[in-house]
């Protein structure tokens, strides 16, 4: 999916709350600012602060809206596999900088080794009304498609490098990878994002943002291409929309509609189609 610029899915979380009618003027206001100080922080390259901040907004977001679904804006109070989730679902800012502020000061190893005691002693997905981390999806990783690769080490787990990753790109994860996208389509290299409507914390608002960033040569023309609707096969017939295509030579890019973070998950049949 877009994951090329948090920061400028960040930009868009109060307009799109708002606009969603999950949050109201005042705390729109409230929250924009919370968003400055993400800015802040990354513009002046300290990029922990910025993710420190970042969280820190996310947690407000929680507080202010009744604990929304931010990889799917239809639920709400769903445990997230992350950090404020092992604690209390309203975990409150001043805990949440406690808590980053003393990891920031363990080493590689005892990271590793605090957070594998928390995990053990919570089990913040179980809950889950839609199977982003549920046994679905890890039977299919675990299984099925271990089955078809058949190169996969018997030790080696789908899901299980997620506290390894997270604890060595902590700081890194908040950082645009622009140039990188401008670099592929200058080689010719073809590049699709691919967003569902539904996902708060990477936005389709945010991905236009960045896309109006890139520096390559076919942008105005990506621009003047026409946006056309996609339909899943089984309600074509009825023209029940599933998505939007644009594209202009090896640049694409689809917003999927009554779809989250997950798009495989949330829109399968309108996930095939645009693979095909």
């Amino acid at each position: 999916d877009g994951a090329v610029s948090l920061v400028d899915s960040c930009r868009m979380y109060p307009d799109y709350l708002f606009h969603a009618s999950l949050i109201d003027y005042s705390q729109h206001l409230r929250m924009k600012d919370a968003v400055k100080e993400v800015e802040k922080h990354y513009v002046a390259g300290d990029f922990f602060n910025a993710t420190i901040s970042h969280i820190v907004l996310l947690e407000m977001i929680r507080n202010m809206t009744d604990d929304v679904f931010v990889y799917n804006t239809i639920y709400h109070n769903q445990p997230l596999f992350s950090l404020t989730a092992l604690h209390h679902p309203h975990f409150q800012v001043q805990d949440i900088r406690g808590y980053v502020n003393r990891i920031s000061h363990m080493s590689n190893a005892e990271r590793m080794e605090y957070m594998k005691h928390l995990t053990k002693t919570s089990d913040p997905v179980h809950k889950l009304a839609i199977d982003y981390y549920g046994e679905n999806v890890n039977k299919l990783m675990n299984e099925q498609m271990r089955k078809k690769f058949g190169v996969i080490p018997d030790a080696v787990r789908w899901g299980g490098q997620i506290l390894e990753c997270y604890i060595n790109l902590y700081d890194e994860v908040i950082l645009d990878v622009i140039d990188s996208v401008d670099d592929c389509l200058d080689k010719g290299v073809r590049v699709i994002v691919y967003n569902g409507m539904l996902d708060m914390l990477i936005n389709s608002a945010g991905q236009d943002m960045w896309i109006s960033k890139l520096k390559w040569g076919g942008l105005k023309d990506y621009y003047k291409a026409e946006r056309k609707p996609l339909y899943p096969p089984s309600l074509a017939k009825e023209q029940r929309t599933g998505a939007f295509h644009k594209a202009y030579k090896n640049f694409e890019y689809y917003w999927v509609l009554m779809s989250g973070h997950m798009v495989p998950i949330d829109a399968p049949e309108m996930s095939l189609e645009m693979v095909r």
